[in-house]
């Protein structure tokens, strides 16, 4: 919360653990051999001010709003696959997430057309924002790390 949305902003890259890097927003596709990790464990590698890439969505609300944001990666248990990465925003969390997961998986099936469902897998994150008399940002990132 901030009365100027890009300090807003800032504070909410701050609570995803990812304010201290410089961001390169890239499209859908998880490169072949990457390992899903939970927040934290990777970017403490990182150097302040380091540029990494990252699949990310952000909302705003202000008083009387309401917002919610998911991100979904689905991929293949073949690690040498591709994946791919969806974001979706809606009036509910669980319509976000729901939404942002039926995305991933249908623009996995398209690149690998005929692939069983239950070869899938996936993880989705997401994040309810209500605002307040003040600027209230919402960040939900898929950060690529080394």
């Amino acid at each position: 919360m901030h009365v100027e949305k890009i300090v807003a902003f800032h504070n909410a890259l701050k609570s995803a653990g990812i304010e201290k890097f410089n961001l390169v927003k890239v499209t859908s596709i998880l490169p072949p051999g990457c390992e899903i990790v939970e927040k934290g464990n990777a970017i403490f590698s990182l150097s302040p001010g380091s540029i990494v890439h990252c699949v990310m969505i952000e909302d705003y609300c202000r008083k009387g709003e309401k917002s919610a944001i998911a991100l979904s990666v689905a991929y293949l248990k073949e690690s040498d696959k591709v994946g791919c990465v969806a974001e979706y925003k809606a009036k509910s969390l669980k319509e976000a997430k729901e939404r942002s997961s039926i995305c991933a998986k249908e623009m996995l099936k398209a690149i690998y057309e005929g692939i069983d469902e239950k070869d899938i897998m996936e993880k989705t994150e997401g994040i309810e924002i209500e605002g307040v008399d003040t600027w209230v940002c919402g960040v939900v990132a898929l950060v690529f790390a080394p």
